[in-house]
């Protein structure tokens, strides 16, 4: 896996001498999965202490997944003379959100005054609400699996909620959960949690 970067942070390009030499220019060539070079490549390491030199300035870009940077020491500045006594050393680097999305299914329900329960649904996005969730789809079920109500609906009002105004009225068991779908950026997900029976 190599080491973990986020997307517009800065590769941790870094090379320690062997010997310690203070004197050399060495440069990383870092190359994208499909290897071709990361723009700007190569990149020039400056010496801080010790034979350990360092570029912080080049940024992980967002359109590559792996990179790869190759080290290759030279004698001159103008890197053209390839050292004969430092051979050549890599990194590898993984572009990743360190913390992945997050989506939530909220609902809640309560009884109406006609005597039937009414239960709403609506999706987050890594804690804040997320409008644009579609085609959800609700299941109610028994403790032993067995579905008491069903609905549908294609799409949210325009805080985002999926509104079900006719759903269960007395039901013959205590113990319940509903299922809940929906479409969340072209992925359809489910979800799954407790649900109490009013009434």
């Amino acid at each position: 896996m190599g080491i973990v970067v986020k997307p517009g942070e800065s590769l941790p390009l870094s090379l320690l001498l062997f010997d310690g030499n203070e004197g050399k220019f060495p440069s990383a060539h870092v190359y994208k999965e499909d290897f071709t070079p990361l723009a700007g490549s190569p990149f020039p390491l400056s010496h801080l202490a010790h034979g350990l030199y360092k570029n912080t300035s080049v940024v992980a870009p967002t359109d590559a997944r792996l990179l790869t940077a190759v080290y290759v020491v030279y004698d001159n500045p103008e890197r053209t003379s390839v050292s004969e006594t430092h051979t050549r050393s890599e990194d590898k680097f993984t572009v990743q959100d360190i913390a992945p999305t997050q989506y939530l299914q909220k609902m809640s329900t309560t009884l109406r005054a006609d005597g039937t329960q009414e239960v709403i649904v609506w999706a987050e996005k890594n804690g804040e609400r997320f409008p644009s969730a579609q085609n959800c789809s609700v299941s109610v079920k028994d403790s032993q699996g067995v579905q008491k109500w069903a609905a549908a609906q294609d799409n949210p009002n325009t805080d985002g909620v999926f509104r079900f105004t006719n759903p269960i009225q007395a039901l013959d068991n205590s113990n319940y959960y509903i299922v809940v779908s929906m479409n969340i950026e072209g992925r359809q997900r489910v979800f799954q949690q407790a649900f109490m029976a009013i009434g």
